[in-house]
């Protein structure tokens, strides 16, 4: 049913259509479905899928990994080369003669044959080939299991450095400067008091102690913060 219009509609009085103690017609409020995939995939699926993975793995034992500058620096086979390769792999067959010595022609024929049938898997899976495009590895997954702790909490090293550091200035809201101490936090001994205003740095974060507020380091090594209020 539509609803009087009321100062917080907040309708403004230039709204076209708008008109003082008039009905404020209703909105749609059903939003449309965009579920475009509802899907399970079954154990027997995913075993089928990470069993065919495998296969693709045991299948291609020869792919490689190449650094940024190793892809840099080697020659690639685009567009541009692709047709002279061709006029070469001709030439190479009537006047093998004229091949140099550090060319192995039956590997270069493994390369072209390979290139080719990689075109072709291409074409059958995704329906889409670039014969002339350069072939490379975008990214690689790895997996990597091991153990990464003995089950007891850890906790920071104790550090040989004083605890204590020059004080500075520090800026806080509503004081404005005041000289503050500084701690290294490493090396603040188990229930040692730390007074706000004050700074705990470490080698990875600083932690700031507000006028008032104080700070310990307990058993475990945690500092912990007490605000007054």
């Amino acid at each position: 049913m539509s609803q009087p219009l009321t100062w917080s509609n907040k309708w403004r009085w230039s709204s076209p259509g708008l008109t003082w103690n008039g009905l404020a017609p209703e909105t749609n409020k059903s939003m449309p479905s965009d579920n475009r995939i509802s899907a399970t995939i079954s154990a027997a699926d995913k075993t089928a899928v990470l069993a065919a993975i495998q296969t693709i793995r045991t299948k291609l034992p020869f792919l490689v990994n190449l650094t940024p500058d190793e892809r840099k620096g080697l020659p690639k086979l685009a567009d541009k080369t692709l047709a002279f390769d061709q006029k070469c792999a001709g030439y190479m067959t009537a006047h093998p003669e004229l091949v140099p010595g550090f060319v192995s022609t039956p590997e270069l024929a493994k390369d072209r044959t390979l290139v080719a049938d990689f075109h072709q898997m291409h074409q059958d899976i995704f329906a889409v080939s670039d014969t002339n495009a350069e072939i490379e590895t975008v990214s690689w997954n790895a997996e990597v299991r091991c153990r990464i702790g003995s089950g007891v909490p850890g906790r920071l090293a104790k550090d040989a450095r004083a605890p204590r550091l020059a004080s500075r200035p520090v800026h806080f809201l509503g004081t404005g400067w005041i000289e503050s101490d500084v701690w290294r936090l490493e090396s603040i001994p188990e229930g040692q008091t730390v007074d706000g205003p004050a700074i705990v740095e470490s080698d990875f974060t600083s932690i700031v102690i507000d006028p008032g507020a104080q700070a310990w380091r307990d058993v475990a090594g945690n500092l912990v913060i007490h605000v007054h209020s």
